[in-house]
């Protein structure tokens, strides 16, 4: 079975028609932006929590580029373009989003099936889960569209920690705990196993 791919879902992979559909989940701090590549508002529990959430359908307003798997650590980010409307709805969109801060933000992109009613086939696949590097917002007057580049997560394993295993360390994470009190005086120390016969 392929990686990620439910009991549900394959049955629609390996029929004659598949209905693809991209679900991206992208917190901007003060507005959540629920967009997917459908023709119909959806309500979607994605998450498991019990509470769906509204993904507003942007059909083909949505596009972005190839998301990437590698072996090693690089950068594989990609650019997700959102075309919108000036008018209704849209244009308070516009106006939150250059308003917020979106640097290092959380976002996450899935894949969907869907059925002949485009209803989502259940057990979706995370296709990217990684935080928003750069924005910028192109307005043609009729048009703006909002283009995103994120980097996976997999980049924050190449940073360095700036915490170690030391006893003062400890303290800043669990106040109280003494774990560590003694890891600085046995660095040097010299113990003798056993005697000689």
């Amino acid at each position: 079975m392929p990686r990620g791919l439910g009991h549900l879902t394959l049955p629609h992979v390996r029929g004659d028609v598949v209905r693809p559909r991209i679900l991206v989940d992208a917190d901007l701090g003060n507005i959540p932006v629920k967009v997917w590549t459908g023709n119909k508002n959806l309500y979607y529990d994605h998450n498991g929590y019990g509470s769906p959430s509204l993904f507003y359908a942007a059909g083909s307003a949505l596009s972005f580029d190839n998301i990437e798997e590698n072996n090693d650590l690089g950068a594989t980010g990609f650019t997700l373009s959102l075309a919108l409307s000036q008018a209704g709805t849209s244009s308070d969109i516009l106006q939150k989003v250059i308003d917020t801060t979106y640097r290092n933000r959380p976002i996450v992109i899935y894949l969907a099936f869907v059925d002949e009613n485009e209803d989502i086939i259940p057990n979706l696949v995370i296709l990217f889960d990684g935080y928003t590097d750069s924005m910028s917002v192109r307005d043609d007057g009729d048009t703006a569209t909002i283009t995103l580049q994120a980097e996976s997560n997999l980049l924050l394993l190449r940073k360095a920690r700036k915490l170690s295993y030391t006893h003062e360390d400890q303290l800043v994470a669990f106040p109280g705990d003494m774990g560590l009190e003694f890891v600085a005086s046995i660095q040097e120390k010299v113990s003798v196993w056993g005697t000689e016969s």
